[in-house]
């Protein structure tokens, strides 16, 4: 397996493994090929095989994550892994991958949003010091509820965020 940067040949599969992940709150195809190219420095995605010209990827995950416009914090907009690939730890090294890409431009604090039953995914983040903000209501349409999570770069230690290689 091998993380690595999104790269446009990874569209189709990647909208393939965000609908499967997220549904009807999965991006549409135009949006994700956008997200693309303004978002490539922080748009990590996890590949079964070597990255070889001609082969088509097998994509298991990815995370996305993006600055704020005046802000020396970032906000990890989505980290998804296909449901086949789960409790394997992909999901994990593309967010701690994420993270110290984060903390390595300049990011001093990360912000995301979570739905309050996807307890594997709030413990996910609280193991990387996340914490609970607050409940926002709504937040995707009505009756879609996100908890508000956040944490300090600043208060983390750097190797914690380091240690994820590339490759297997």
């Amino acid at each position: 397996m091998y993380i690595r940067q999104v790269a446009h040949r990874d569209l189709e599969p990647l909208h393939g493994v965000d609908l499967h992940v997220f549904g009807e709150l999965a991006y549409p195809y135009f949006a994700l090929r956008q997200l693309i190219d303004v978002h490539y420095r922080h748009f990590l995605v996890a590949d079964a095989g070597p990255d070889l010209p001609g082969l088509a990827p097998e994509l298991l995950g990815y995370v996305l994550a993006a600055h704020a416009a005046q802000a020396p914090e970032a906000w990890l907009l989505n980290l998804g892994v296909r449901p086949d690939m789960r409790r394997r730890g992909y999901g994990r090294m593309l967010f701690e991958r994420c993270l110290a890409g984060l903390r390595r431009d300049g990011a001093g604090l990360v912000r995301l949003t979570v739905e309050p039953g996807n307890h594997a995914a709030i413990r996910l983040y609280e193991s990387a010091g996340f914490r609970i903000q607050d409940l926002q209501r709504d937040y995707y349409g009505p009756g879609e509820h996100r908890y508000c999570m956040s944490v300090s770069l600043d208060s983390l230690r750097p190797e914690r965020h380091a240690n994820t290689v590339e490759g297997r």
